[in-house]
């Protein structure tokens, strides 16, 4: 049996309400040569159910059950493992494709440029499928083209594009964390390939509904990712990434200095990261 094309990894954790419309987004794709990974990371709500009923209706579905939940980035380098396409598509499970052409499109473009990286754009979506804004920095491509990563040198929205598989599973993997490690794959994947090709497509809909629940080790995870993703700008002198990551730093900082002052563990770690993103370099 051939390999497919495109291994879509989804990590889902107690999300019901919209995961139905997250997985039928990939299975109407124009592009049928996909594996769909579930990876369950300990869900207890009918996440698990909504699969059951597709997986009886195509079988491109499988279901990858962790004793969780670990976070997203422990679930998607799971899925990684298990993949066997020639590219890795990434989706949360409340978010979605915003239409059937988004894989076929993505691929194609891929081949034709021979790129490791290829993406498009992204918007925001609200509960009610509302669209919320189309125009976030950095997140819209206008124009088609190769885009050096020397002069892009953001970090989010790693889910606009697709990745050659042999790279990833060989190379790259998520920060296990449970919040902000989206950040330290994306910036360690385009550091690595120093350039990434994009569409002048909208490939994501990203859906932002709610607040952070914020607890003492989501806190401390955030600073992490925040020090993975602030070394490996230092160690490739992307000084326009630094001076963000120093701007995300103080805005979570000031945010939780309450919860942050009271927890010894989360003070020490703000400490910590203090001190590497203001040592020399």
């Amino acid at each position: 049996m051939n390999a497919p094309i495109v291994s879509v990894i989804i990590p889902v954790f107690n999300n019901e309400l919209y995961f139905g419309k997250c997985i039928d987004s990939v299975l109407y794709q124009s592009l049928h040569d996909i594996e769909v990974i579930i990876v369950n990371d300990g869900s207890t709500d009918n996440s698990i159910k909504i699969v059951e009923e597709r997986i009886r209706l195509d079988d491109r579905i499988k279901v990858i059950h962790l004793p969780g939940p670990f976070g997203a980035g422990v679930a998607r380098n799971k899925g990684i493992e298990s993949a066997s396409g020639k590219w890795i598509a990434f989706l949360d499970s409340d978010d979605y494709f915003p239409d059937k052409y988004v894989l076929e499109l993505l691929v194609e473009t891929s081949l034709k440029h021979d790129a490791d990286v290829c993406g498009g754009s992204l918007y925001t979506v609200d509960s009610q499928d509302q669209i919320i804004n189309k125009s976030i920095k950095y997140q819209v491509f206008n124009e088609e083209g190769w885009i050096k990563y020397d002069d892009y040198q953001f970090e989010g929205g790693f889910y606009r594009f697709i990745y050659r598989s042999d790279i990833v599973k060989n190379k790259i993997s998520f920060p296990e964390l449970m919040r902000y490690q989206d950040p330290g794959f994306l910036v360690k994947i385009l550091s690595f390939t120093q350039k990434f090709y994009s569409v002048a497509h909208y490939t994501y809909a990203y859906r932002k509904y709610k607040n952070i629940e914020m607890n003492n080790d989501i806190l401390c995870d955030i600073f992490s990712g925040i020090e993975i993703v602030y070394n490996i700008s230092k160690h490739n002198s992307y000084k326009r990434l630094m001076q963000r990551m120093h701007y995300v730093y103080w805005k979570v900082f000031f945010k939780n200095f309450k919860r942050i002052i009271k927890s010894k563990r989360c003070f020490f770690q703000s400490l910590k990261i203090l001190f590497s993103i203001y040592s020399p370099m």
